[in-house]
């Protein structure tokens, strides 16, 4: 281990100089940086001090951390990125000789309650969902309607369904495609493609639909179908589950 103490900052910097540019995206670099940045003020005011070196950083002062971080109002979730992301960034520093052991070692993550045992959880229900996308089609918003049962049928993530394309549209095969573009990239950084129907055994189809611009852009010569294993078969009207929104069937 060198014999000259290292600083946070220094570790900080060498980080997003060394490692970041071949292993992280830019949304990763700004939020680890305001994780690391926000963590680095918590511990020099602990401290009183106007400098933190990575040996200061004890399993004490990240769980005074956590407890600070969820008094603010953060979630247990929220905090548990927190301690991942120091964690990531001390045994690296470990990793490089600057430390002894990681602090974090003995650092319990918080325990989340899962979906299924929250008993105040707001999810909308299918009915709920079909009145949302039927008030999208009085409205007009059939671009935000292509979107909604996207995500709701499909679980997309919102920022994939947003910025989805018009080439990212297979109307041939039926697929949707989600894929890296400019800065962005998927939460899974893989880019995939998308069976609508999800079970791979019906593909999207290219039906009439009413003028209007939706996901496809110009809709005048066809649009993007999606059937729906929620919301029924779009290309049986008489499904009480099919959306009726005029498009999900024969015209």
């Amino acid at each position: 281990m060198d014999s000259i103490r290292k600083g946070w900052r220094e570790g900080t910097s060498c980080l997003f100089a060394e490692y970041s540019p071949l292993h992280h995206t830019p949304k990763t670099v700004r939020m680890t940086r305001t994780i690391l940045d926000d963590f680095e003020a918590f511990a020099k005011a602990s401290l009183k001090s106007q400098e933190l070196f990575l040996d200061s950083v004890t399993r004490e002062m990240i769980e005074a951390y956590q407890r600070i971080r969820l008094a603010s109002g953060k979630s247990k979730s929220t905090v548990n990125v927190d301690v991942r992301h120091l964690r990531a960034f001390l045994r690296w520093c470990q990793g490089k000789g600057w430390l002894l052991e990681d602090p974090t070692k003995r650092v319990k993550l918080l325990r989340v309650v899962r979906r299924e045992e929250e008993s105040d959880l707001l999810v909308l229900t299918v009915e709920e969902v079909k009145t949302v996308y039927d008030e999208l089609i009085r409205r007009g918003d059939l671009l935000v309607a292509d979107l909604v049962k996207l995500i709701a049928n499909q679980g997309f993530r919102i920022n994939e369904a947003l910025r989805l394309r018009a080439r990212d549209v297979d109307l041939n095969t039926g697929f949707v495609y989600v894929r890296s573009w400019g800065n962005w990239t998927p939460k899974d950084k893989d880019s995939r493609k998308v069976n609508p129907e999800g079970d791979g055994s019906r593909r999207a189809e290219h039906v009439p639909a009413p003028e209007g611009r939706g996901l496809c852009g110009q809709r005048a010569e066809g649009q993007l179908e999606v059937p729906s294993p929620h919301l029924g078969d779009p290309q049986s009207r008489a499904s009480p589950r099919a959306c009726p929104d005029g498009r999900d069937g024969a015209q």
